[in-house]
């Protein structure tokens, strides 16, 4: 599990075959307790959305998105253990909430953009399914290098017009200041 605000990245097929559950978590404010999340079975995507009002993300804690998106550094699950749940669980009730939905699988995956991380994708694959390997990690690594691109150029271009009507402003009332004077002093 994981938690963030930001939309949704949509589901699609891994490698290894089989459905996956894809969840886009964790952006600006980095570690909100909002999210959004598409899963390839009904209900999932609530489930995990309501546990992440429930159970934000610690960031110093040894979850994988906070790991992710301290390190700026991938993260690979190829198998979660019970060990791997009693690590990264934030209550008992968050372990029992992944246990639950059965996770097996997991990869993080930060969002970064000229040196600042934006955010953190999240993949969770359940039980009955291949796990993730190194191949399903570079095409997370690849998709989060076009998403953040996305996002930071969305961000500059909101930055951008905003400065533009800034601009207009001043220079609609420096045109209404400015008065022509006549050469023997009047206006």
């Amino acid at each position: 599990g994981a938690s963030g605000s930001g939309t949704s990245s949509g589901t699609g097929g891994g490698t290894g075959g089989g459905s996956v559950e894809a969840c886009l978590m964790c952006l600006e404010p980095l570690f909100s307790n909002g999210g959004a999340c598409d899963a390839a079975e009904p209900g999932i995507a609530e489930a995990v959305l309501e546990a992440r009002r429930r159970w934000p993300v610690d960031p110093e804690s040894a979850h994988p998105v906070a790991v992710a998106a301290r390190t700026a550094r991938p993260q690979l699950v190829p198998v979660m253990t019970a060990g791997h749940f009693e690590e990264v669980s934030l209550s008992p009730g968050h372990l029992e909430h992944m246990r639950r939905l059965r996770y097996a699988s997991g990869i993080a995956v930060p969002l970064v953009a000229r040196g600042r991380t934006l955010g953190v994708f999240a993949f969770v694959r359940r039980q009955g399914r291949v796990p993730y390997d190194e191949q399903d990690l570079r095409l997370a690594i690849e998709l989060a290098r076009r998403a953040s691109a996305a996002l930071d150029n969305a961000r500059l271009f909101a930055e951008l017009s905003a400065t533009e009507r800034q601009l207009e402003a001043v220079l609609g009332n420096l045109a209404e200041a400015v008065t022509v004077q006549a050469p023997d002093h009047g206006l």
